[in-house]
């Protein structure tokens, strides 16, 4: 969150420190402050042409005795992109992964810190003009979205410090109750938070050090998790694995828990003799489990919501783009590329499938190119559909292969292509044959499109 100081609040603040994994060391209130500031620019950044360098995934299928090889069609397809400012990136899945396993976080949690930022913005100032009610209305909007991070970095000094401006605004509307369990709660979460006149009004700081040093009674919390065994954290320590029973101040304390293969899941608990069981049910993380399953999950053939959903957590840990799905097959005796790009989202939001086809290997870049373009600018919202096309599941086989298929369960017969009956029937063979290449710069797309919208898929 950007520095906001009373009464200087444009001081700059400078990064110290770190906290490790697990939070048993605390960070500087200036330094989660100015890492956070950098995560917000993150999130916020701009993704329109020419903001930034662009990055797109390249999901390639060359089965056996394709018109050309993955590496060929990688190749052509970098060009491609690069020609255009693009960034070709050949092992999404795998960059994806280590992302994650190094903590990486979707764009969509950034902007949730983006937008507690925004808020509390709008609160401090309100509070700073002595509109106190509308400080504490939006410094709780603030506080609302920071409870969705508290399982993240930063997310616990994020609650902390709005907690503790919460509190700041609600003793100026003389809510001194509501005030000192904000105060408490604050002081928990980062006690090495310095709350001092440079940055609060001498009321604010006595009001808070007589709240942190307040030694109110303890309680026995229940804490259970579904499945059981996740790790328990509490204020930002470990606690132990669920079941357990552990002994807390009463009052307000941050409990989040943790298991492999589900998604954090973190609650505010009121800690008193009589409070009941805290129950915590983690959903399985689905966006983790795609792409820890890698370049499985796009197996051909496999149902399009889930390719989606395995396409939207690649472009999300993978910081992509666009994810580009392609396939290079035979078309009528000729070589042709299919290819869909998808864009972010869970699931991921695909456009409709595009084909090229080219006569001779030397045309593969221009087909690339061709292919590229014209699926950037294909009619969105589809699914990922590629992955089980009769074109490149059902593929047809190599000239000279005969009627066996190329390995994907049998091609179509020449009498059963949907191409042949249209137009004059049996002489837009030739005519197609003529439209393969237009002279040594331009390759005419056989198909721009589905052939499947003709029917005989």
């Amino acid at each position: 969150m950007a520095a906001l100081r009373e009464p200087e609040p444009s001081e700059a603040v400078e990064a110290e420190g770190g906290r490790p994994a697990g939070g048993s060391a605390r960070r500087s209130t200036a330094g989660w402050i100015a890492r956070l500031t950098v995560l917000i620019a993150l999130a916020a950044a701009p993704r329109a042409a020419g903001a930034q360098p662009r990055t797109v995934g390249l999901v390639i299928y060359a089965p056996e005795e394709a018109p050309a090889t993955r590496d060929e069609v990688d190749q052509a397809l970098t060009r491609a992109a690069r020609g255009d400012g693009w960034t070709a990136d050949p092992r999404p899945f795998a960059h994806a992964a280590r992302a994650m396993a190094a903590g990486a976080v979707t764009r969509e949690r950034l902007d949730r810190f983006a937008r507690a930022e925004e808020l509390a913005a709008e609160g401090w100032r309100a509070y700073l003009e002595a509109r106190p009610t509308t400080a504490v209305s939006r410094l709780g909007d603030a506080r609302g979205e920071a409870a969705a991070l508290l399982d993240l970095d930063g997310g616990l000094e994020l609650y902390a410090d709005l907690s503790l401006r919460i509190g700041a605004a609600r003793l100026a509307l003389g809510r001194d109750q509501a005030a000192a369990e904000d105060f408490r709660l604050a002081a928990g979460l980062d006690p090495e938070r310095e709350v001092t006149d440079a940055e609060f009004k001498p009321a604010v700081v006595q009001r808070y050090a007589a709240a942190r040093g307040e030694r109110r009674g303890s309680a026995m919390q229940r804490i259970e998790s579904v499945p059981p065994g996740a790790a328990i954290e509490v204020d930002g320590r470990a606690a132990g694995s669920a079941p357990l029973t552990i002994e807390v101040p009463i009052g307000l304390h941050v409990v989040v828990a943790r298991a492999a293969g589900r998604a954090p899941r973190a609650d505010v608990v009121a800690a008193a003799p009589d409070a009941p069981v805290l129950r915590l049910e983690l959903d399985t993380d689905r966006l983790a489990a795609a792409v820890a399953g890698g370049t499985a999950g796009f197996k051909l053939g496999r149902e399009e919501r889930s390719a989606a959903l395995v396409a939207g957590a690649v472009l999300a840990y993978g910081e992509l783009d666009a994810l580009f799905l392609v396939g290079t097959v035979w078309r009528r005796g000729a070589p042709a590329l299919l290819g869909q790009i998808c864009r972010g989202g869970v699931p991921a939001r695909c456009g409709k499938v595009v084909e090229i086809g080219y006569a001779r290997a030397a045309d593969l870049p221009r087909a690339a190119l061709r292919l590229w373009r014209a699926a950037r600018s294909a009619p969105s919202g589809f699914p990922a559909t590629l992955l089980g096309d009769a074109r490149l599941v059902s593929r047809e086989p190599a000239p000279g292969a005969g009627d066996g298929g190329g390995g994907g369960g049998g091609g179509r017969r020449w009498w059963r292509s949907p191409w042949l009956w249209i137009g004059l029937g049996g002489a837009a063979l030739a005519v197609t044959a003529g439209l393969l290449v237009a002279g040594d710069d331009e390759i005419e797309p056989v198909v721009v499109g589905d052939p499947c919208d003709f029917g005989g898929c």
